[in-house]
């Protein structure tokens, strides 16, 4: 079996799923170099890791060791015609023998334009607003604009032979954990990432690699708790996932005056090096951070942490005359 050509599909499904292969190789519960040679050089994985990346990829493992490899259908070969070939009007019958609609494999190319243009001419009968993948989808391609104002949708009805618009309203999951207690620290221990159900766990691994602050603004602020200083659960699962652009954000908009030893702990403890830093150069701690970065086994990341941090201080006294 050619394993180099698995490799290069494995990559290329996770690249498109904003995966990185850290996140390949927790699923499979192996090493990331180990991810990283099968990506390139096609080395063979055991069956158990085989399932663990099948997961993660949510794909099947038949899937993956045919290299993506799928029996063309007419469903998929019509969703491959140029956009002028096609017509509302004479649609193959949905879904085909893999149980995909058109709607799947337009998502699949990561055709945006094309996308748009087949909802504007009502070649979808999904209730698209409340689809998951279209609202992943729509991040990843960076259309805010689109979330935010909805799409107008045309629906095509085959008993009438008329069409009609719908006004879709998209709306985000709400992130949410069962708490034992009423413990401000035990409900943000609570708030663990491998809880979620696989829908939601895809959903924050597209968030987490978001970079578009339109986008981030849109998400709903579901906290741990009702006090002010709170901050949403997104906010510790960036810390989790090592997410330091939305950890950032994040900080902006609540202010960092109320991050807090517990933050900074976390991120060591998850070993979640770019949070850890960026909590670390934020704010003045004891010296207990100091040991606590040791804790990372990483002696140029220490090193560049305390650089960061004292050159940080000493501009800060500059400014301030001291």
């Amino acid at each position: 079996m050619p394993y180099k050509s698995v490799g290069k599909y494995m990559k290329m499904v996770r690249t498109k799923k904003g995966l990185t292969q850290e996140d390949l190789a927790e699923a499979a519960k192996i090493s990331r170099q180990a991810i990283g040679q099968s990506e390139k050089k096609g080395t063979y994985l055991k069956a158990p890791n085989y399932v663990g990346v099948s997961n993660k990829l949510d794909v099947s493992i038949g899937e993956i060791l045919r290299s993506g490899r799928r029996r063309k259908t007419e469903v998929s070969e019509y969703a491959n015609k140029p956009i002028s070939e096609m017509s509302p009007f004479k649609l193959p019958d949905q879904p085909d023998g893999h149980g995909n609609c058109i709607l799947d494999y337009i998502i699949e190319s990561n055709d945006i334009e094309k996308f748009l243009l087949m909802v504007g001419k009502g070649f979808f009968m999904e209730p698209l607003f409340n689809d998951m993948k279209v609202l992943i989808f729509l991040i990843r391609n960076n259309r805010p604009d689109i979330i935010e104002s909805g799409l107008r949708h045309s629906v095509f009805d085959h008993k009438s032979n008329s069409s009609h618009i719908i006004d879709m309203k998209f709306e985000f999951p709400i992130l949410d954990f069962h708490y034992a207690t009423n413990s401000e620290m035990q409900r943000i221990s609570d708030i663990k990432y491998c809880l979620l159900n696989k829908q939601n766990q895809t959903f924050v691994d597209t968030i987490l690699k978001c970079e578009n602050d339109d986008i981030l603004k849109l998400l709903p602020y579901k906290k741990i708790g009702d006090k002010p200083s709170d901050y949403p659960i997104l906010f510790y699962l960036a810390i989790q996932k090592n997410s330091d652009y939305v950890l950032n954000y994040y900080i902006r908009e609540f202010k960092k005056g109320i991050l807090n030893q517990f933050h900074f702990d976390l991120a060591i403890e998850y070993n979640s090096t770019k949070c850890a830093r960026l909590i670390f150069l934020l704010d003045e701690f004891t010296r207990r951070n100091e040991r606590n970065l040791k804790r990372i086994n990483n002696t140029r990341f220490i090193n560049d942490c305390m650089k960061k941090y004292f050159s940080r201080k000493s501009s800060i006294s500059e400014n301030s005359g001291g």
